[in-house]
């Protein structure tokens, strides 16, 4: 979202114009202004939220383990 975010900003949407402005404050949070309210990110700085699978939630959600398709070569390129 945050990317999203930038790519509008980038072709002059601001604020309201921008549809993504709204969901990336949420993630980003308001801290830094007076009253502000965290945001995802201040919850994963502070420890309250994990990054990694490894790290026991309060609420258990679902982990993806993936691993490199063996039809896909180092390069990139199909393997046949």
């Amino acid at each position: 979202m945050l990317a999203a975010e930038l790519c509008y900003q980038r072709r002059n949407f601001y604020g309201d114009a921008n549809p993504w402005s709204a969901r990336a404050d949420g993630i980003r949070g308001t801290m830094g202004q007076k009253g502000g309210q965290p945001g995802l990110l201040d919850h994963i700085a502070d420890g309250s939220l994990p990054l990694t699978p490894e790290i026991v939630r309060k609420k258990p959600s679902v982990s993806v383990i993936v691993e490199r398709a063996k039809t896909t070569s180092a390069r990139g390129a199909m393997a046949l």
